[in-house]
């Protein structure tokens, strides 16, 4: 099993929001780049700047 997360902080450093998603079996490469990816998604959905 693997997994992503990360969250997403302001210039200051001031937590804004964390994700965590369940990713089944993949390589170490490939959960870096979707930790990337979900990160933009959730900064576009929300619409932070």
């Amino acid at each position: 099993m693997a997994g992503c997360g990360g969250i997403l902080r302001d210039q200051r450093g001031t937590w804004i929001q964390g994700f965590m998603r369940n990713m089944g079996c993949s390589s170490p490469i490939n959960m870096e780049l979707s930790g990337i990816f979900y990160g933009l998604e959730s900064r576009f959905k929300e619409d932070y700047s």
